[in-house]
């Protein structure tokens, strides 16, 4: 992934209109947010809006996948694993 600003890559994630392309796009796009969530995570208190926007725009990237790819959500307080099944 070359060095793209998070919220670029979560604004092309967004507005993607070519289902075959969505996934890469969203996987880029959490990437970005998650690197961008570790360089902050030391100084969370310095940069409370940053953070937030972050974390929202985790939650759509995950909203987003789940409708428009058609993925069923794991119940609450459960998650998924990589195999689709409950952690053990």
């Amino acid at each position: 992934m070359k060095d793209t600003s998070w919220r670029e890559l979560y604004k092309a994630a967004m507005l993607e209109l070519d289902p075959s392309c969505l996934p890469s796009r969203i996987s880029e796009a959490q990437e970005a947010v998650q690197k961008a969530q570790r360089e902050l995570g030391g100084q969370p208190s310095d940069r409370p809006g940053e953070m937030r926007a972050l974390a929202d725009a985790m939650e759509n990237l995950r909203t987003l996948y789940r409708i428009e790819l058609r993925v069923a959500a794991p119940p609450a307080g459960r998650e998924r694993t990589a195999e689709g099944g409950s952690p053990a």
